[in-house]
């Protein structure tokens, strides 16, 4: 696997996973980002635009816990799974 393209918010830059990942990908173009909000669009469909997306990398800080209570599909019953 190879990216061409590695995103990440400046949070994230300085931990040692995010280096290790640069290291790795030495040939990826790297664009720090305020926000992942700034990477959002409206993809046409085009093959072109797919690939691209299949080649990008987006490293940030989860601000949350990693395991959290399931929120539940309305209308359905909860499995109240953590």
């Amino acid at each position: 696997m190879s990216f061409s393209e590695i995103y990440f918010t400046k949070d994230a830059e300085h931990i040692p996973l995010t280096k290790k990942i640069f290291d790795l990908f030495k040939a990826a173009r790297r664009t720090p980002v305020a926000s992942p909000k700034e990477l959002y669009f409206t993809p046409s469909g085009a093959p072109e635009e797919v690939s691209r997306g299949k080649k990008a990398l987006f490293l940030t800080v989860r601000k949350t816990s990693f395991i959290e209570k399931c929120p539940g599909t309305k209308g359905h019953l909860c499995c109240n799974y953590f």
